[in-house]
């Protein structure tokens, strides 16, 4: 059972911030290609956990 979304980036073997950022390019491009909005949320969690 895959608990992880394929878009998820972090905590994933062969993801990082370089490839979250490709698909976030590709997606924008593509939205503005077809005339679709993007709205974009980025959320910093670092600080929600104890470390």
């Amino acid at each position: 059972e895959n608990l992880l979304s394929t878009s998820q980036h972090g905590f994933r073997p062969g993801h990082s911030t370089v490839t979250a950022l490709l698909e976030i390019t590709d997606r924008l491009y593509h939205n503005i290609d077809i005339g679709e909005l993007n709205g974009v949320v980025f959320l910093d969690l670092k600080k929600a956990f104890d470390s």
